[in-house]
C-alpha cells in the first residue's frame, strides 16, 4: 500500500499541478476563520497561546460571520486528551506537527504506539513517515478546503466591484488604453527613437543599462547591510553532543537524519515532534547522508536541529525534555535518553545511545 507524506514537497506540487499559488492565500488569522480557530486550539494543545485580547477580539469578530461553524460537525475541534485534531486548518498543522493535514490521530495506547513502531522498522519506513507519531491521518490541499472557494469568490467579487465603481466614476486605470489621446504619444516617441543615429541610440542604451546595473548594486548594498544589521546576535538552538555506541560485532550504519521528540509537561504523554540532522565532529554533514559506528566502539557527533526559528521559540519558553529517534541505515531504530530543552542542559549534557539494539 501506497502511503502519502503530506509534506511540503507533496504540497507544492499539488499547487503546481493545479495551477494554484503555493501556498493558501488566506491563510492569516484575519482572513480565514479556520485558520484562526486551528491556531487558537493550539495554544491549549503544547503550542504557544494567541494573546489574550487578541483571541478574545478575534473571536468577535469570526463569530459574527457566515463563514463560522454552525454545527459540531463543522467546527474545529481537540479531542481526546490531545489525541485527535479535526477539521483543521492544513496550513496550522503543517506548522505545527509537519504535515498538511485536515485530521491527525494518535495512536490509542503506548502498546499500539510500539507495535506499529516494531513494523515501520521491519520494512524501513522513511523518517518522514507520518505513521512514527500518528495511527491515522487525513490529508488536504488548501484547494480542497470548504471555506477555500468561498473566500476566493468573494475576494474575485470584490475586486470586480471596485473596477465597476472607478469606471462609473469616470477614472481608468493608466494602463488602459481607452482613446487616441493615449496612443498618440506612443507613435510620436516611437518616430523620434526611429531617426536617431545607430551611434547615438548605442550611447543611450550603454549608459541607461550602467545607471540600472549602479542602481541595482547600491540597493543590493544597503539590503545586505539591513540583513546583518538584523542579524546581530539571533537566538538560536546550539548543536547538541550525541554519543552514539555499538554493543555488536559488527559496524552500523546510521542516518544522518532524523526524528526528535519533545515531551510536554502535564498528563497524557503530550508531545510534539521535529526533524534534526547529525554533523561529524568537524561540522560537516556525512557523506552520503549516512555514517559507520564501529563494532565494540562509539562515535561522537553533533545534532543540529532543523526549522530552528520555529523550535526557538520552545526552547526559551517552554519547560519540554528531548530524545532523538536515531534510524540505522538497513532499517530499524533506537532512542537517546532525554535532556531538558533548555540552552544551559544542551550546553552541559549530551545525548546518547546503542545503535547495535
Amino acid at each position: 500500500m501506497t502511503i502519502t507524506i503530506p509534506n511540503l514537497s507533496w504540497y507544492l506540487a499539488v499547487s503546481k499541478k493545479m495551477g494554484a499559488p503555493p501556498r493558501c492565500p488566506f491563510a492569516t488569522v484575519e482572513s480565514c476563520p479556520r485558520y484562526y480557530q486551528s491556531l487558537s486550539l493550539l495554544g491549549n494543545a503544547g503550542g504557544t497561546s494567541i494573546d489574550s485580547a487578541e483571541d478574545q477580539r478575534l473571536i468577535e469578530k469570526w463569530k459574527t460571520s457566515d463563514l463560522w461553524p454552525k454545527t459540531k460537525e463543522q467546527e474545529t475541534s481537540i479531542s481526546g486528551n490531545n489525541k485527535f485534531f479535526g477539521n483543521f486548518c492544513p496550513e496550522v498543522s503543517f506548522e505545527r506537527f509537519g504535515y498538511f493535514a485536515s485530521y491527525l490521530g494518535r495512536y490509542s495506547n503506548e502498546l499500539d504506539h510500539d507495535l506499529a513502531h516494531e513494523q515501520l522498522g521491519k520494512i524501513g519506513a522513511s523518517s518522514e513517515d507520518y505513521r512514527w507519531a500518528w495511527s491515522s491521518l487525513t490529508t488536504m490541499h488548501f484547494t480542497e478546503c470548504t471555506l477555500y472557494s468561498v473566500l476566493l469568490y468573494r475576494q474575485n467579487d470584490t475586486k470586480k466591484e471596485s473596477v465597476s465603481k472607478d469606471q462609473t466614476s469616470g477614472k481608468v486605470s493608466p494602463s488602459i488604453e481607452t482613446n487616441d489621446k493615449f496612443s498618440a504619444p506612443k507613435v510620436k516617441r516611437k518616430n523620434i527613437w526611429r531617426n536617431l543615429s545607430s551611434k547615438l541610440k548605442f550611447s543611450i542604451i550603454s549608459v541607461t543599462t550602467i545607471v540600472a546595473l549602479l542602481a541595482g548594486f547600491l540597493t543590493n548594498i544597503e539590503k545586505i547591510g539591513n540583513f546583518f544589521k538584523g542579524q546581530k546576535n539571533p537566538p538560536s538552538i546550539p548543536n547538541i553532543v550525541v554519543k552514539l555506541s555499538n554493543s555488536i560485532e559488527e559496524g552500523v550504519r546510521v542516518s544522518a537524519r532524523g526524528d526528535f521528540i519533545l515531551w510536554l509537561p502535564g498528563p497524557g504523554a503530550r508531545h510534539t515532534m521535529g526533524k534534526y540532522e547529525f554533523l561529524m565532529v568537524n561540522g560537516k554533514s556525512p557523506e552520503g547522508g549516512r555514517f559507520v559506528v564501529p563494532q565494540k566502539e562509539s562515535v561522537t557527533v553533533y545534532a543540529k536541529i532543523m526549522n530552528e526559528a520555529y523550535f526557538t521559540k520552545i526552547l526559551f519558553q517552554s519547560d519540554c525534555d528531548l530524545s532523538l529517534i536515531v534510524y540505522r541505515a538497513e532499517g530499524g531504530l533506537t532512542n537517546t535518553n532525554q535532556i531538558p530543552f533548555t540552552p544551559k542542559a544542551i550546553k552541559e549534557y549530551y545525548l546518547d545511545a546503542d545503535v547495535g539494539k
